[in-house]
């Protein structure tokens, strides 16, 4: 780079450098928790509502969806609990407090220059008052989610979601197109173990270790937090069938968890749960498919069967042969009746005659 080009972009981080801290020192007595949402716990009210519909209808398909929709509601309102959580714990820490926003015009412009050196881009929009920087493009385990741009708004820098995560060349899951990586949903990242590095270095005004953070959990993958794993990246795959559907077209085994589509899903008839068909068996009696808890076998023959096919613990056709056996054992043991007495009487022949005793 010339001496010139050189100057001329130190003269550019400069201005940026004095417009993000201006920004900051004007916001910086402000922290706002993240409000509570309301529509949110409000649509949880009416799919408990709807589950519980589905259950007394015996929906089992409706039901094992529904109850998707209920943990994903779930997860909503707890990431905004913790959300409020840290920004009003952030507040109260003496240590973060002690040295928030005590960034310096050469200390930013230092960040500023690092950025420059570690991303594709990076941006200071006066209007909107953001600092964004353009990564790479991301892939995850062979799968290709392209380039991502993190947008801080610096009205809001020390608090808890005070940036969003933007896909430039989406790739979203074929399952929700708000899905753009297995941990952003709506450009809202799971921040996961960051969690606390993100916070500690916007509390303090580390924008640099703030952008590298937030790159380097998305060049991180953990499907225990996924907001749809990678396997399922592009569609959910039937474990029975092998088929691949939408998720809204799968539901998952209530026993071993996996996915199958609503073809293969099948619904004990005992009770309101959905069932893959490794984890349902049919009864020997009625064929119809229940799951293990609401099978019992028959103390003969050992088979599987519904409570409905059992008497006494004992299916229909060895409760029948129990009963024939014991007949049999009542007839063997009953003395045979005669029809003549001690003092049998002879019918008079005829030309015979009667003898009084």
């Amino acid at each position: 780079m010339s001496r010139q080009a050189s100057h001329t972009a130190a003269r550019k981080r400069y201005r940026m450098a004095v417009k993000i801290l201006a920004v900051i020192q004007r916001n910086s007595p402000r922290v706002r928790p993240v409000p509570m949402p309301i529509t949110t716990m409000q649509r949880l009210g009416r799919l408990q509502s709807m589950h519980w519909q589905a259950n007394q209808c015996g929906w089992h398909l409706a039901a094992a969806r529904l109850r998707q929709e209920i943990v994903r509601t779930l997860q909503t309102i707890r990431e905004s609990v913790d959300e409020s959580l840290d920004a009003l714990s952030a507040f109260n820490d003496p240590n973060i407090g002690a040295a928030r926003f005590g960034a310096s015009v050469p200390e930013l412009m230092d960040d500023l220059k690092a950025l420059e050196a570690e991303f594709e881009a990076v941006e200071f929009h006066t209007k909107s008052r953001t600092l964004s920087v353009t990564t790479g493009p991301i892939e995850l385990q062979g799968v290709y989610l392209g380039p991502f741009q993190i947008v801080l708004d610096c009205d809001y820098l020390g608090e808890s979601r005070s940036y969003r995560v933007i896909a430039t060349d989406p790739h979203p899951a074929a399952t929700c197109d708000s899905t753009t990586h297995p941990h952003v949903q709506s450009e809202s990242l799971c921040e996961g173990d960051g969690r606390q590095p993100i916070l500690h270095a916007l509390a303090s005004g580390r924008i640099f270790d703030f952008f590298v953070i937030v790159h380097q959990v998305l060049q991180t993958y953990n499907r225990h937090s996924a907001y749809t794993p990678l396997k399922d990246w592009f569609g959910v795959e039937c474990r029975d069938c092998g088929g691949i559907y939408d998720d809204h077209e799968c539901c998952s085994c209530s026993s071993c968890r996996e996915r199958t589509c609503s073809e293969c899903s099948n619904g004990c008839s005992g009770c309101d749960d959905a069932f893959c068909s490794d984890c349902t068996e049919m009864c020997e009696g009625c064929d119809s498919r229940l799951c293990g808890s609401c099978l019992s076998s028959c103390n003969r023959c050992n088979e599987s069967f519904c409570k409905d096919c059992l008497t006494e613990n004992k299916c229909d056709a060895c409760h029948h042969d129990e009963e024939q056996q014991t007949e049999k054992e009542t007839d063997a043991t009953t003395p045979e009746t005669t029809c003549s007495t001690a003092s049998e009487i002879h019918p008079l022949r005829l030309g015979e005659t009667e003898v009084p005793a």
